[in-house]
């Protein structure tokens, strides 16, 4: 009789900002995600001071 090996890996959570090693970092956890048939998630991770909030173009008011 033959059984199907269990798996632990079910999620993998990798953070990607687009960097080579990030490249390497998230070919890395998509081939351990198909090896292990696990779900994938992916953060997109940007730096702190390189994104600008615009105020609001504006106010909502409620009745």
């Amino acid at each position: 009789m033959h059984t199907k090996p269990v798996s632990f890996i079910t999620k993998i959570l990798v953070g990607y900002d687009g960097s080579k090693a990030g490249d390497k970092a998230l070919d890395y956890a998509i081939n351990i995600a198909k090896s292990f048939n696990a779900k994938l998630y992916i953060i997109h991770v940007i730096e702190e001071g390189k994104i600008t909030i615009a105020p609001p173009t504006h106010q909502c008011t409620r009745p």
